[in-house]
């Protein structure tokens, strides 16, 4: 099962306030991917690893400096997240410019001051940029072609799309339960999820259920439903037809 908290990597050349940030980041149940203080370092685990997050200083040590390391991994587009003592237009210009910045916080800063930066970049990052970007987001919960994240535990938890086993509508709210077991609610109304789930592999079968076809372990058109590990789904009369012929095209 591909879920996990988001990888986020550090890259500050003071000890103590990197040491105090892992611990901050560890007790909002983050996943820290590493923890560095030059460029060297820093350009090597962002190329073998690929963080969903770095949390970047500018006056870092080695030959770059944070902001021309962001600019050299800016192809990449991972969100950096500056945190600095630099407070001035300047730099904040320079890092904005020529870098993939979400944001600039000026140390120091506290717990609940980075809690919010950071959830603040995540949902920045993956916000809707323009009608062509895959993409849906909202205050808890992110989706973007291949994965979704979601708010579980004060934190971003991201789930591939393809371990969603299926969803239940509730209201304007959507449960996810995943191949594993675990259930992830998302404030997304079923239609708008239902758009953004790849057709050939996931069906509302039901106005309050979208199934993914590989995971149906039974299905039983006489009583109309599907059976996915223990859950027992309904079909809808109107998805009978639609369902045996997209079940056709899988074999």
């Amino acid at each position: 099962m591909s879920t996990f908290s988001l990888k986020i990597l550090i890259v500050e050349d003071n000890l103590s306030f990197a040491l105090e940030l892992q611990m901050l980041l560890e007790e909002l149940n983050y996943n820290v991917l590493a923890q560095v203080d030059n460029s060297t370092d820093a350009l090597e685990i962002i190329y073998e690893k690929q963080p969903d997050l770095i949390l970047m200083d500018i006056g870092i040590k080695g030959d770059l400096s944070g902001i021309e390391v962001g600019h050299q991994i800016k192809d990449l587009q991972i969100p950096i997240l500056y945190i600095t003592s630099f407070n001035d237009r300047e730099y904040y210009n320079a890092a904005k410019n020529q870098s993939n910045m979400i944001g600039y916080v000026v140390k120091p800063i506290a717990k609940i001051s980075l809690k919010t930066a950071i959830e603040l970049s995540i949902a920045k990052a993956y916000t809707l940029k323009n009608q062509n970007t895959d993409t849906l987001s909202s205050k808890n919960n992110i989706v973007h072609k291949n994965y979704f994240f979601f708010k579980y535990k004060d934190a971003f938890q991201k789930v591939y799309i393809k371990d969603i086993a299926f969803v239940k509508s509730n209201d304007n709210y959507c449960e996810n339960y995943t191949i594993s077991g675990k259930t992830f609610m998302a404030r997304i109304p079923i239609s708008q999820l239902e758009e953004m789930l790849p057709s050939k592999r996931f069906m509302r079968i039901h106005r309050q259920y979208i199934v993914q076809i590989p995971c149906i372990d039974a299905i039983n058109f006489t009583s109309n439903v599907v059976k996915i590990n223990s859950h027992v789904i309904p079909i809808s009369r109107a998805k009978r037809k639609p369902l045996a012929a997209l079940l056709k095209t899988l074999q």
